[in-house]
């Protein structure tokens, strides 16, 4: 057998623990760590950036209303690409795609 294969970044993390990059980390208020990966529970923002770059993030930041995680069908929570919802982007889902602007009416962009 090959010694790399055993080599301490092939080990998985604890379940409720986020792991990325070989690192483990406590999964911060407002995740979902149920299956290792850092989510974002309904109505948070996980900077994914930051998680990312393998840095430990200790919570998520509750969003406006209708901003951020409106998860599919059963899902109870939101992978980090896609935690942002109506066309939003950036921290706290608060700003617009480009090409879009801020609905008058909602919480989406159009």
């Amino acid at each position: 057998l090959d010694p790399q294969y055993f080599d301490w970044r092939h080990c998985g993390c604890r379940f409720g623990d986020a792991g990325f990059a070989g690192r483990c980390f406590d999964c911060p208020v407002g995740g979902d760590c149920s299956d290792v990966m850092l989510r974002a529970q309904l109505g948070y923002f996980c900077d994914e950036a930051l998680f990312l770059e393998g840095k430990k993030l200790d919570r998520c930041h509750l969003c406006p209303k209708g901003y951020c995680c409106a998860p599919r069908a059963n899902d109870t929570s939101c992978e980090l690409s896609q935690q942002c919802s109506g066309n939003r982007v950036g921290p706290l889902c608060g700003g617009c795609k480009p090409g879009t602007s801020a609905a008058v009416l909602g919480t989406g962009c159009l």
